[in-house]
C-alpha cells in the first residue's frame, strides 16, 4: 500500500486548480473496480490516502500528465 495524498498536494501546487477533479475522472472507473470513492473535499482533508501500489501507480501518472512536469519522489516527504 502506498500514499497517495502527497501526488494530490504535488498536483494541486504545480498544476491548474482543478486538476484533482480532473484526475479523479480519468481514474474514475479504475476507482470504482477499487471501491474507492475520492472527491476533491476528501482528498484536501484526509492526511493520508493508502492505496494498492497499481493505483498509486496510475496516480501517479495521470498527475504527471495533467500537471506536465515530472513528479520527485524525493520530494515527497515535504508534502507529508
Amino acid at each position: 500500500m502506498k500514499d497517495i495524498q502527497p501526488i494530490f498536494e504535488w498536483a494541486l501546487q504545480n498544476g491548474d486548480v482543478k486538476v484533482i477533479d480532473r484526475i479523479c475522472i480519468k481514474l474514475l472507473p479504475v476507482m470504482l473496480e477499487n471501491n474507492i470513492q475520492l472527491t476533491e473535499a476528501l482528498i484536501k482533508n484526509c492526511d493520508s490516502i493508502d492505496v494498492a501500489d497499481t493505483l498509486y501507480d496510475e496516480v501517479l501518472k495521470m498527475a504527471v500528465s495533467l500537471v506536465g512536469k515530472p513528479y520527485d519522489t524525493h520530494q515527497e516527504a515535504e508534502y507529508v
